[in-house]
This record gives structure tokens, sequence and C-alpha cells, in this order.
């Protein structure tokens, strides 16, 4: 096997790793800043770490190890949805970047979240269907869901102390 090969074998499991890190930074960083009595600024935070870190790594993925993250989700390698997939998410990332740096309130984050939340609350759907269906109980299909359940949790509570009084 090639040094290539080998390489790209490993890119969707450290995308996924990365992926993680980044909302795990997040999730730090909007707390710390909540603790700091500033619930606008603690929702800016888990809005830049948590688009960005999703969305730039996956955007990403689907350009560079296209065969390989196809291969990992189980798509058919160079189709066009792959293509559309990393465009989404690289919108939602440059989206979140342009509202985080140019500062533009609760209001907007609650926008850019709202979609991309029920993006992934519509896709854990799909995929705990798919299990229950097919009788496919993995362990990727059920922790993905449940951590997807969970994000959406803690960003509903950073939408919340930031709008509600």
């Amino acid at each position: 096997m090639r040094e290539e090969e080998t390489m790209n074998r490993y890119a969707p499991p450290i995308m996924t790793g990365l992926r993680v890190l980044g909302v795990f930074i997040g999730i730090w960083l909007a707390f710390e800043t909540l603790t700091l009595g500033n619930p606008d600024a603690a929702l800016r935070m888990a809005t830049v770490w948590t688009v960005c870190s999703i969305g730039l790594i996956t955007a990403l993925g689907n350009y560079f190890f296209r065969k390989d993250v196809a291969e990992s989700l189980g798509w058919r390698s160079g189709a066009n949805y792959q293509t559309e997939h990393g465009f989404f998410h690289f919108a939602f990332f440059l989206t979140a970047l342009t509202s985080y740096f140019l500062k533009w309130g609760p209001e907007t984050n609650t926008a850019i979240l709202m979609p991309y939340m029920l993006f992934f609350f519509l896709c854990a759907l799909m995929h705990l269907w798919n299990a229950v269906r097919f009788k496919r109980y993995t362990w990727q299909t059920l922790t993905h869901a449940f951590l997807t359940f969970l994000l959406i949790a803690y960003l509903i509570f950073f939408i919340s102390k930031a709008l509600l009084p």
C-alpha cells in the first residue's frame, strides 16, 4: 500500500476527531465567556467554534479526501451530492466566521444556528430510522445521533441565554 493511500484511509477518522475537538474547545470557551457575564459573546463563541469546526473540516474532507470520505459514509465516490454537501458546510463556515468578526449579534447567530441544527437533527433522525429499519445498530450510528442531540441541546442553551431575559 502506498503512503498516500495509507494517509487518506485515516483522513475520515482524523477529520471526525478534529471536528469533535473544535466543538469541545468551543463549548469550553463559550462557558468561560458565559461566566464573565456576557451571554451574547458566549453565543458568538459557541456559534463560531461549532459551525467553523464542523463546516470547514467537512468541506475540506469533501474536496481533498473525496474517495475516502465517500467510502466511510457509504456514498458513491465522485457524486455531485458530495460536492454540494461540501459547499453547504463551507457556506455556513463563511457565514459564521463573518458573523463572529463583524459582531453581528445574537439574532444573527441564532439565524445561522437554526438551519444548521435542523439539518443535523434531521440527519440524526434519518440515521436512527435506518438503524431501526435495517437493524443496523452500530456504535457509530448510535453515538453520532446521541452526540448530535447533545450538541443541539448545548446550542439551544446558549441561544436561550443570549435571547431570553
